[in-house]
């Protein structure tokens, strides 16, 4: 018996190998044996296919009663954010908006999602440019001047709230007048040349700062959840044993033994309805009901199967095969009524 028990160990090891797979856990309650295992997708099939159907384990027999697939995938989210700088030449919340962008794609490590604009968040800074300087020159004509001298100029005048400062005159003769037998220059008129700075500020532009948060999804795909189910097998030797065993059964013993066997056997049916007329009590026998004699006795597809208490607790999240000819499904008890459709 050792030696069994040691090669499905080695089994179970095998299985890791050969379907990426792994005994995440064992649980044994009473006469009921189940394992889980984590099975790849692409093998999951191949992996039930080659299911053992009795297996040896801790010197006991066991035989396969039933198996559930569980899909462990999900979606995972994540809180994501980013921050978005622009400098624009308006300050102005339209002007800004235009090329400031409402999301912002967000794809990292398998995540996939959008950034929105948080409006709230948009902050304004005004930045100051400088400025650039250029002459102003203006050109001034004075007449009648007694004499070609500077003293005769002014020294500055106002343009355009801008001072200019005198920078040259040149002199031409206005009039002459003879004296003797010489003409000489009688009044003069003055050019002068003046010249200012102007300063130019360059226009000023604005940075803009802006928040963005949003969500983004990955989907996480992670091996099925398979839990195999298996039932203690009792040899006919064991059986004898506890035969053997047993005490002696006088009448009075028997007429009580034969009232709890029917009892048992009566709570062991499970009733039946087709379109919501009683047809039946049917056992189950191996996980198994055969309702095949219905087949000419009921026209309706859809059957509702009713579970006592005691049938219901035992079979809870087990798997009953539903029999109908060469019809059959498995349907997995989740409450004490089965609705089954062929």
């Amino acid at each position: 018996m050792k030696k069994i028990f040691i090669l499905f160990t080695l089994y179970l090891v095998l299985c890791k190998d050969i379907y990426a797979s792994e005994v995440r856990n064992i649980k044994k309650d009473n006469n009921n044996l189940s394992f889980e295992y984590e099975v790849n997708k692409e093998e999951k099939d191949l992996f039930i296919k080659d299911l053992e159907k009795e297996i040896n384990y801790e010197d006991k027999s066991y035989k396969l009663v039933d198996y559930n697939v569980e899909d462990q995938n999900y979606s995972d989210t994540i809180e994501i954010n980013d921050i978005k700088e622009i400098t624009t030449n308006s300050n102005t919340l339209e002007k800004i908006l235009d090329v400031l962008p409402k999301t912002i794609s967000y794809e990292k490590d398998g995540y996939v999602g959008k950034n929105e604009l948080d409006y709230e968040s948009i902050e304004v800074t005004e930045i100051y440019n400088g400025y650039y300087e250029e002459f102003i020159d203006e050109i001034k004509q004075y007449f009648d001047l007694t004499r070609n001298d500077i003293d005769f100029i002014p020294k500055e005048i106002e343009k355009d709230n801008h001072t200019l400062y005198l920078i040259n005159v040149d002199w031409y003769k206005q009039t002459t007048k003879n004296i003797g037998d010489f003409v000489i220059p009688d009044l003069y008129r003055g050019e002068a040349l003046y010249r200012g700075v102007k300063r130019i500020y360059n226009p000023y532009t604005y940075k803009v700062i802006a928040k963005y948060n949003g969500t983004a999804k990955k989907e996480i795909i992670k091996p099925d959840l398979i839990k195999v189910n298996y039932e203690e097998m009792i040899s006919e030797v064991e059986q004898v044993e506890n035969n053997k065993n047993a005490l002696p059964i006088t009448v009075a013993t028997a007429s009580s033994i034969f009232f709890v066997l029917l009892l048992f056997r009566l709570r062991n049916k499970v009733k039946v309805y087709s379109n919501g007329k009683y047809v039946g009590s049917y056992r189950i026998k191996n996980n198994e009901i055969d309702i095949t004699n219905l087949i000419n006795k009921t026209d309706n597809s859809t059957y509702i199967f009713k579970l006592n208490k005691i049938l219901y607790k035992r079979y809870k999240y087990k798997s009953i095969r539903i029999v109908k000819g060469i019809l059959s499904k498995y349907c997995q008890v989740k409450s004490d009524s089965i609705e089954v459709k062929f």
